[in-house]
């Protein structure tokens, strides 16, 4: 029956990593996620209801967000991620590596909790609790009220709220010339351009092969003034998920691609992408904030840090959950030191795309310092500065 929307009741207990029994309550439960519900090891969405009992599961669960209660989780198998042997060889946290690098820019990202999952009593294996997806999640994250929402997904499709705005200014992109600064100013009066650009950013950089044509989801505030931003999610393709040598894909040629009609990048799903690049002071943009990732959040350093403490939390529980689905533990040490490679290699091939695509002269390495301790700090397009001195290659 994984399929079918069904919704089992449940108790629900959570222990911190010291014991302490910190949820205790009824809830429901339901499978969750799309392909990956065929894995032996479901995903499944938990929901708090008054039907059984608190209305909020009222705990902070997350460290990277001060979000305090929830109405919803999702305890995910890792995806496309799953590790279960050689058929199915992820490394159970693909997709938090990823998601957790935008920490510190302004996008709309699941938190995550790295876990283990007793079922009925039965061990279970490592699961990563997230927030679900929907207008809670959107009201917790930008402090707006649930019923003031529009969420879109895929190609203009209502999820919560009407379409009609979003339609709008996709009609007006397609009647007018953006190389005008007036016509792009009429764009960014309706959409949050440095959310998009952060978004299509990171997505590039992942190279995330199951979008731009899947798993796209964008709201704005149900306003007069209310912009659309976009949320960052369901990233398991990246980081060379079915084959290592995608740390050389051009992926900004593939999100901009124009004749494409079927998955993963249809026309309809880089149309604005591509439009929005024709106007010249969003390029310079674009190609600026992305250099400022690339050379802070998406840097070697901070990726391969991010790899090691992640596999680091779960590399003695992972003999447990080899134990109960399979599969070798030096193989599974293999596919996370993929990620390392990814990590180490992707900066300079994106850097050369970006210069290709762009057809610039070339890189140059750009060294801040401050005169005197405590002088003071820099802002460098979007990123500010406070420890000095400062490198990075533009």
């Amino acid at each position: 029956n994984f399929w079918n929307d069904l919704e089992r009741p449940v108790h629900l207990e959570i222990y911190d990593e010291s014991d302490s029994l910190i949820v205790d309550m009824g809830a429901g439960l339901k499978i969750f996620g799309g392909w990956s519900r065929g894995f032996a090891q479901k995903s499944m969405s938990l929901f708090a209801r008054s039907t059984y009992g608190a209305r909020k599961i009222d705990y902070p669960l997350f460290d990277d967000k001060p979000i305090e209660d929830f109405e919803a989780l999702v305890f995910r198998n890792s995806g496309n991620d799953w590790f279960s042997g050689y058929e199915q060889s992820g490394t159970m946290f693909r997709d938090i590596l990823m998601t957790g690098l935008l920490k510190d820019m302004d996008i709309e990202r699941q938190a995550y909790r790295q876990a283990v999952l007793y079922l009925n009593g039965s061990y279970w294996g490592i699961y990563n609790i997230r927030e679900k997806i929907n207008e809670h999640f959107i009201a917790s994250n930008a402090d707006i009220a649930p019923d003031h929402i529009e969420l879109l997904e895929n190609n203009k499709v209502a999820i919560i709220g009407s379409n009609s705005h979003y339609v709008s200014m996709i009609n007006f992109i397609s009647a007018n010339n953006l190389s005008y600064d007036a016509a792009y100013k009429v764009v960014a009066s309706r959409m949050d351009i440095d959310n998009f650009i952060r978004y299509q950013s990171a997505q590039i950089y992942f190279d995330n092969t199951d979008w731009p044509g899947n798993n796209i989801k964008y709201w704005r505030p149900a306003m007069e003034n209310g912009k659309w931003r976009w949320i960052i999610y369901d990233t398991d393709f990246g980081f060379g998920m079915w084959d290592r040598n995608k740390v050389y894909h051009n992926t900004l040629e593939f999100a901009t691609d124009p004749d494409n009609t079927q998955w993963p990048n249809p026309s309809w799903s880089t149309f604005l992408l591509r439009k929005l690049l024709e106007n010249q002071s969003f390029k310079e943009r674009f190609i600026n904030t992305f250099a400022d990732h690339i050379n802070t959040s998406f840097a070697m350093d901070s990726v391969l840090r991010r790899i090691t403490s992640l596999r680091s939390a779960i590399s003695n529980e992972m003999y447990n959950h080899i134990d109960r689905w399979g599969g070798n533990y030096q193989y599974w040490m293999n596919r996370t030191d993929d990620l390392v490679f990814f990590g180490q290699n992707r900066p300079n091939y994106v850097r050369n795309h970006i210069i290709h695509t762009f057809d610039l002269r070339g890189k140059h390495q750009i060294t801040i310092n401050v005169l005197g301790e405590g002088a003071g700090s820099i802002r460098l397009n979007t990123i500010m500065l406070r420890q000095f001195p400062w490198s990075g290659t533009y």
